[in-house]
């Protein structure tokens, strides 16, 4: 081998282009005879053996492709266990707490768990999903999409069983079913506001310890799946003690990130409205639609079908992402979403149109769906160099958006929410919108680079 490869390497870390545009300009230039560049493209892959490309010390993977899809997969199974306990009581609080104030001490705890739990988990997928698109020679933003929607598949369907659970488990007698299907409320719906009352928030205490019992048991079990059989990993970036080190100039990274890329500041409302719109089915749409009219038992069949939905849905997007792009899928949230948002402030929902419950429920998700599939993987494509405080800011501002939700929630009747659920969701679209338009640009900048740019840069080098 001649000295080539260290000015090849040196090239390999500038920033103007990134792995995967050097190996295609390094295959055009091979092909030309250019001894220089085709050097370049041997030195970042030292040998083929059965069809598996071996990676130079510098790009070294540390896990086979079974151990990252294992460690896939346990992490999804952990998630499983971890939000069937917390799907099912969160889409619980509002009707059996609706007199007291517990959710607020209980959104602080959450909080402080919600953005780490999260930021880390992506982050995983993420890094794992760059070593695996080397082992495969896939595109890392196709592959870390499949991740991604592989979790959420599993995450969705958390909303099965653990609604089923409530439904099971609170699945009034026969005598009290008969007493309270004569009562059908007239202020549920877009006109419920804190204070209405019904008969059908009722439930027993000891049901309510029972279902409790079931989500602890299965929140243990999703903590000795990871500690058991889940790998550490080292992230790419950090290869020296110091960033590894807990430095306090970390704690302003995501600030930082936020002011310095104009990508993040397009996508804060649409981020935002994530959380808003998953709040407001948990809190509002749980609490003034089903429970006000159906009654609390019929809480989880309804909302099994936004789960079942939703899961179909992360399965379907994460298949076609690949041949359509993620532009329809946003362009979907916006119809449904809008649509339903409209529809829900017309609506008065009564007991004898149940099937409406599920269709709503169901739409739903397939907007959810698009969200935390496919905003989780844009983050991750936009912000690969960065994206333990990518994820950061998106849990920072999707936890803005709970909290947002959530501190109106006794202040407002259901129509205004409705209403700002609307305005959060134009101007989020308009946000994702400029955002693409952006990316795609700087994309196409890279791309037009002249072929000899690499030959340039390596020969410039002093």
């Amino acid at each position: 081998m001649s000295t080539m490869p260290d000015k090849a390497y040196s090239f390999e870390r500038s920033s103007l282009i990134d792995c995967t545009e050097l190996n295609e300009l390094n295959t055009k230039a091979a092909s030309n005879g250019n001894p220089a560049t085709k050097t370049t493209s041997l030195s970042q892959d030292s040998s083929v053996s059965n069809g598996e490309i071996h990676h130079s010390e510098n790009q070294e993977i540390p896990f086979s492709k079974n151990t990252i899809l294992k460690n896939i997969f346990v992490g999804c199974f952990s998630f499983l266990f971890l939000f069937t306990a917390y799907d099912g009581i969160l889409n619980l609080q509002t009707s059996l707490n609706r007199e007291e104030a517990t959710m607020f001490p209980t959104a602080i705890l959450n909080g402080l768990a919600d953005a780490p739990l999260w930021t880390s988990m992506f982050t995983y997928l993420t890094q794992s999903g760059v070593w695996y698109a080397k082992w495969t020679n896939q595109e890392k933003a196709v592959v870390i999409n499949r991740f991604v929607c592989l979790l959420w598949l599993f995450n969705q369907s958390c909303q099965i069983w653990g609604n089923l659970v409530i439904s099971l488990v609170f699945k009034p007698t026969p005598t009290l079913d008969d007493e309270l299907s004569l009562e059908n409320p007239n202020n549920c719906g877009a006109q419920f506001c804190e204070g209405n009352v019904s008969s059908n928030f009722k439930q027993d205490n000891e049901k309510v310890y029972t279902v409790i019992g079931i989500y602890v048991g299965c929140s243990i079990l999703a903590l000795l799946i990871v500690a058991i059989l889940m790998d550490p990993i080292t992230l790419d970036n950090e290869d020296t003690e110091e960033n590894k080190k807990l430095n306090p100039k970390l704690l302003l990274a995501t600030v930082r990130h936020l002011y310095k890329s104009p990508l993040q500041m397009m996508l804060v409302a649409i981020t935002i409205y994530g959380g808003v719109e998953k709040a407001f089915l948990a809190g509002e749409f749980t609490k003034a639609y089903i429970s006000c009219s159906l009654g609390i038992w019929n809480l989880g069949y309804v909302m099994i079908c936004y789960g079942v939905v939703g899961t179909l849905s992360s399965l379907v997007f994460g298949n076609l992402v690949k041949y359509v792009g993620r532009i329809p899928f946003f362009v979907l949230l916006f119809v449904v979403h809008g649509g339903l948002l409209i529809v829900l402030l017309l609506w008065v929902p009564k007991r004898d149109e149940v099937v409406l419950f599920y269709v709503f429920s169901g739409l739903w998700g397939v907007g959810t769906m698009v969200i935390s599939t496919q905003l989780y993987a844009l983050y991750g494509e936009f912000f690969t160099e960065n994206s333990e405080v990518a994820f950061s800011n998106f849990k920072l501002f999707e936890s803005t958006g709970y909290a947002i939700s959530y501190s109106y929630s006794t202040a407002l009747c259901i129509d205004m929410k409705l209403y700002i659920c609307m305005a959060l969701l134009c101007l989020g679209m308009l946000g994702y919108a400029s955002a693409e338009v952006t990316y795609r640009a700087k994309k196409k900048e890279k791309t037009d680079l002249p072929i000899n740019m690499p030959e340039l840069l390596v020969n410039n080098k002093d």
